[in-house]
């Protein structure tokens, strides 16, 4: 029996490293530098553009195109961008009501070719779907003035960056470089100075939603592994709410366990990847 070792996704994922870095020393330069009072969008607006950013970089037909009815991905820059319009026209509205009703037609857009054909049970996944993405969407904590928690972020980059890893040792080189540019959105998202810029995260949220479905449903990635990211997503977010409402607890406790929570998921989710890898190579 062959060792098992991450080391050919990492050795696949190398020549992402420095788009990585560059797309998350953007946006943390960008963070630091803007104010948010000048425009109450001005923060999301810079998460947006790092999205296209890395889209761009991994992925540069599904910017130039942004959508084809043959490659899901190049459907989500566009989704996101979607999101961002409906929030900035529906702003006197609850921000629930454009990222719910994106969320619908992001999930239906990604799953038309499944509906087409097989609409019984396409129907039901695009019930889970719906349903899944919206609880993920709820649970993190966020508030008026500094948007998504600091500890609600890093569950979410965790998950991130675990599926750029996994993707190309389960046949997705691709997957894995867009996932890695998305979790340097995420982590500048966290890096960035608490307060100073509220962000909502809605956006990646959109983009990692719509790449985590491409992996269960397009990809020949486990749906054990994809059910894994998707409780750590899940299980993180719900810890880091549960713990907002004890305030007793030491406060690097209650940034800490969210993301061991999560931990706990990812790490089941490498290990069957790993027994299940056969070394099949990069696809889409």
């Amino acid at each position: 029996m062959d060792t098992l070792s991450i080391w050919p996704a990492v050795d696949l994922m190398r020549p992402a490293f420095f788009p990585f870095f560059s797309t998350l020393l953007l946006l943390w330069l960008s963070s630091r530098f803007s104010r948010s009072n000048s425009w109450p969008l001005t923060g999301d607006l810079i998460v947006l553009s790092g999205i296209f950013l890395a889209f761009f970089l991994f992925d540069r037909p599904s910017i130039l195109h942004l959508a084809n009815p043959s490659r899901p991905m190049d459907w989500i820059p566009a989704l996101a961008l979607l999101s961002f319009a409906f929030r900035w026209l529906l702003k006197r509205h609850s921000p629930w009501i454009p990222e719910s009703l994106t969320l619908v037609i992001s999930s239906l857009i990604l799953l038309f070719p499944l509906l087409r054909r097989h609409p019984s049970s396409g129907s039901l996944l695009l019930a889970e779907i719906i349903g899944l993405w919206l609880l993920a969407q709820i649970l993190p904590v966020r508030s008026t003035n500094s948007g998504l928690a600091r500890p609600a972020l890093a569950p979410i980059f965790l998950t991130t960056a675990t599926l750029g890893a996994l993707s190309p040792l389960s046949g997705s080189l691709l997957l894995g470089q867009l996932a890695g540019g998305l979790s340097a959105v995420w982590l500048a998202m966290l890096l960035s100075p608490p307060g100073r810029i509220p962000l909502r995260g809605a956006e990646p949220g959109i983009a990692l939603g719509g790449l985590l479905l491409v992996g269960r449903e397009y990809v020949d990635i486990s749906f054990y592994v994809i059910g894994a990211l998707y409780l750590a997503l899940l299980f993180g977010s719900l810890t880091q709410r549960i713990l907002t409402v004890r305030p007793a607890l030491p406060a690097p406790l209650r940034a800490l366990v969210p993301s061991l929570v999560s931990l706990v998921f990812l790490g089941l989710a490498v290990a069957k990847t790993l027994q299940s890898s056969q070394g099949t190579g990069s696809g889409y």
